[in-house]
This record gives structure tokens, C-alpha cells and sequence, in this order.
């Protein structure tokens, strides 16, 4: 894993070596860099990437990225459960039934962009292919849900409380029966007892870029995501579990060049 870092930190720095870039006709600085942030849904989950950019010509842009977000499993379902107790109707919050534990990511690619369209046209809309890759560092923290428990320590009489519980292996009796459950309980729970499982990615998209002669950067994407770990993430217990997500992606693209 070191190796990747220095290799891909190694084609970075040298991809960021100054260069002026001229139109079509060979007239006139254009901009030598660009910073651009994304905001990406895929089809299990969403992230969010900052990115920076060396124009090595008019055509061709390289660029290094750093992105946080979440996969899904393609099979979790939130719900909300509706149950009797002591003759009167509850409603539990609603919760993701036989999820043990949320996957979030860390990634850092380089990548390029290539214009198959003339990006020196002041006016239209520039089109072209977007590639990236590199590391991910998955983020493993346990799902904990509200749980109800018996307590009659108080002189015998009976109370109900309401305890965060994860799933351990072996309370699966109340872990997945829903009446036992008040819903999910809050994102800080099992944030200090986060694993990590680190991986590969890369991303190919088709790359629609508006104004790429202007100074603010308004583009979109569309294309393949991939993320590889090289363990079997455990996100579901009722469900089967796997190490490769393949997604569908959609990215809004804005930044400034310079």
C-alpha cells in the first residue's frame, strides 16, 4: 500500500509541472489550472470530492481528487414498523432491518480529462471521457439500533428502557425482531469503534463540461464506478455480503480555473 501512495503522489507532482495553454489557433493564454468540488449519487450511496487540476493542453486536463462517502448494500431497506403493546398502537423510528454495519470510504485518484469535442468554442457544450483511479480506505462502523430492554430492577416493578445496542453474533433474538426495536439509534454511536479495510477504485465517465473557455467550471458526469476491498465488508447479516461494488454514477461538477 505504500508503494501506491508514492507512486501515485510521484505522478501528481509531475503532472502539476507549469504549462501555458494555447487555443486551437495557437493564439492566446488560456488558464494552466483548475479546482473543482463534486457532488456524486450512485446507485447505493453518495460522496462528495474535492479535486484539483493541471490544463496540459486544450484538450487534456490531469488531476488528483480526494473523496468521502458511503455504499450501501444493493439490498438494505429502511423501514418503519407499526406494533401493538399494552393496547395501544406504536410507532417505531424507522431503521434498516438486518444491517450490521454502515460502509463509509475515503479515496484519493489521479486521473485525466479528454475533450473529444473543440474546447477552445467560447459557447456550447465541451464532451469527453473522464478516468480516474486509486486507493480507498473503507470505513467500517457498527449499526446500532435503539433496542428495548426488561428492567425490573426498581422493587420489582416492571420498566421498559431503551438501550443502543450493535449486533454481536449473538442477539440476533432481538437484534432482528422488530418489536423489540425503537429504531436506529444516533450517527455517534460506534464511531470510535470504526475498522478499516482498505482497497482499490477507479471511475470511467463520460464528461459534458459548459463554458470551458470560462473561468468558473460548470460541468457533469455520468459513468461506472468500481470499488474493490480486499476483505468481504460485513454491512448485512440477513443478506449475502461481498468485497466489489459496481455502481452507476451521476456528478454535478463546479470550480474556478486560473
Amino acid at each position: 500500500m505504500r508503494v501506491l501512495f508514492v507512486l501515485f503522489f510521484g505522478i501528481v507532482f509531475h503532472s502539476s509541472a507549469t504549462a501555458q495553454i494555447v487555443n486551437a489557433d495557437g493564439a492566446g493564454i488560456i488558464y494552466n489550472e483548475e479546482w473543482t468540488v463534486d457532488l456524486r449519487f450512485h446507485t447505493n450511496g453518495w460522496g462528495f470530492a474535492y479535486n484539483r487540476g493541471k490544463l496540459i493542453k486544450y484538450d487534456l486536463t490531469n488531476f488528483w481528487s480526494f473523496e468521502i462517502g458511503e455504499i450501501k448494500h444493493p439490498k438494505q431497506d429502511k423501514r418503519t414498523f407499526d406494533f401493538l403493546t399494552l393496547g395501544s398502537s406504536v410507532v417505531n423510528r424507522s431503521f434498516v432491518y438486518g444491517k450490521q454495519n454502515n460502509l463509509y470510504f475515503l479515496k484519493y485518484s489521479i486521473g485525466q480529462k479528454r475533450y473529444f469535442t473543440e474546447k477552445a468554442q467560447r459557447k456550447g457544450v465541451a464532451f469527453g471521457l473522464s478516468y480516474s483511479g486509486g486507493p480507498v480506505l473503507g470505513l467500517v462502523k457498527p449499526y446500532y439500533l435503539d433496542i428495548f430492554f426488561n428492567d425490573n430492577s426498581n422493587s420489582g416493578v416492571f420498566n421498559r428502557v431503551i438501550i443502543p445496542t450493535k449486533y454481536d453474533g449473538t442477539n440476533g433474538d432481538l437484534f432482528l425482531e422488530p418489536s423489540s426495536v425503537n429504531g436506529a439509534a444516533g450517527f455517534g454511536q460506534g464511531l470510535d469503534e470504526i475498522k478499516v479495510q482498505p482497497g482499490l477504485q477507479g471511475k470511467v465517465a463520460l464528461h459534458f463540461d459548459w463554458g470551458a473557455f470560462d473561468r468558473f467550471v460548470k460541468g457533469l458526469e455520468m459513468g461506472l464506478m468500481a470499488d474493490f476491498y480486499f476483505k468481504e465488508v460485513p454491512i448485512m447479516i440477513i443478506e449475502d455480503n461481498k468485497n466489489f461494488y459496481l455502481n452507476l454514477y451521476i456528478n454535478a461538477h463546479f470550480g474556478k480555473r486560473k
